[in-house]
């Protein structure tokens, strides 16, 4: 990736807009499949928690939140690269925003059409394996 950004800020460009469609694509296929679902369910059934567990839910989701759209401010380091920035910036990161939320919230309602929020709440969470856990494969196993 370094390779990329040093090559220029067109491949660097093109390189991430070949990342977004994948993604995207990939998303967008599983909201597809799922479509089918949608409506079979209540989406308005909030999972009942004792002593005020219903914030705690909120929070977590207004820090997912933050994170997701923490890069945006590296838009304003590229502003300059782009043809009349005053203009195109400000549409541009609205647009990106509202079609972010747009894609995830269907993905949401897909997950919770297709698998019950119960189930996929007693799930157990998946972490990235990291090279400094126990639960990472060896680096010897892998060569």
């Amino acid at each position: 990736l370094a390779g990329i950004v040093f090559r220029g800020i067109r491949e660097a460009m093109w390189t991430n807009i070949v990342c977004t469609v994948i993604e995207a694509t990939g998303l967008l296929l599983l909201v597809a499949v799922g479509l089918s679902y949608w409506g079979s369910v209540d989406y308005l059934e909030f999972p009942a928690k004792e002593g005020g567990g219903e914030w705690l839910l909120v929070l977590h989701g207004a820090v997912l939140a933050f994170f997701a759209f923490i890069g945006f401010e590296d838009t304003l380091n590229v502003a300059e690269e782009c043809r009349d920035p005053e203009k195109t910036v400000p549409i541009g990161l609205i647009l990106a925003m509202l079609l972010a939320a747009i894609l995830y919230i269907s993905v949401a309602f897909t997950a919770v059409s297709v698998v019950p929020w119960q189930t996929l709440a007693e799930a157990p969470a998946r972490r990235p394996a990291s090279p400094f856990s126990r639960s990472a494969t060896p680096r010897s196993s892998i060569m």
